[in-house]
């Protein structure tokens, strides 16, 4: 299983990121889609970008976003 840092930004549209929630955590997981779905409780999600470095994954819930930012430990 593999190691990643993860930060979990929530923010909603009218206050943007400004005002936004952080949380920073360590976690392993094989497959961070996956580890997203089950942690939002939501089928659908967005990966936005993903590289060797990193693998960034948002959810929108009726307004409300939260971002999901995997770095590899």
């Amino acid at each position: 299983m593999k190691e990643y840092e993860l930060i979990i930004e929530s923010y909603n549209p009218c206050g943007g990121r400004e005002h936004g929630k952080k949380e920073l955590m360590e976690i392993e997981t094989n497959d961070p889609v996956a580890y997203v779905k089950g942690h939002a409780q939501v089928t659908e999600v967005e990966v936005v970008s993903e590289n060797e470095e990193e693998i960034l994954i948002e959810v929108n819930q009726y307004g409300y976003v939260k971002r999901y930012t995997f770095t590899e430990i």
